[in-house]
């Protein structure tokens, strides 16, 4: 089952990103910056604190590196450009949007522990992950208004 939900998450995350960026919300440069970015913290954050530090693990502690590759650059980054693309403007919005996407990130994650594919060794999801997706957004909502200043120049 572990095995299963691993999978079935990225393909339903890429089917998502697929259909909405090309059907409803194109992405921009911005978005895919976010992408990248999410790609290097989140690798950055699963070897320091799954290998390195040991808090948790992805399946088996066998495979565990190569999912937590796999989920770096195929799972967490259309997740933060599927945020990006529906990031309200309005501030006042901002924060209640933000506080549903935790809540889902926090299923999401619950939903992982219990098929197995998430194993936590010493990491608590509580207040840990709240605190770890709250920082996620935060830097994902200033990069993307950081960036929104440039949408007018073009690249020569």
């Amino acid at each position: 089952m572990a095995y299963a939900f691993f999978y079935i998450s990225i393909a339903a995350v890429w089917v998502a990103l697929i259909v909405i960026t090309y059907g409803f919300r194109p992405a921009g440069l911005r978005h895919w910056i976010i992408a990248i970015v999410t790609a290097v913290i989140s690798l950055a954050y699963d070897i320091i604190l799954g290998t390195q530090m040991r808090l948790y693990y992805y399946i088996d502690p066998a495979i565990s590196n190569i999912c937590m590759v796999l989920s770096g650059l195929f799972l967490y980054p259309p997740l933060n450009v599927i945020f990006s693309l529906y990031l309200p403007e309005a501030r006042s919005k901002v924060f209640l949007y933000t506080l549903i996407w935790i809540g889902a990130m926090l299923a999401f994650e619950f939903a992982g522990v219990y098929t197995g594919t998430l194993v936590f060794t010493g990491w608590r999801a509580m207040p840990w992950s709240v605190v770890t997706y709250a920082f996620t957004y935060a830097w994902v909502i200033l990069l993307y208004r950081y960036l929104g200043k440039f949408k007018n120049y073009q690249l020569t």
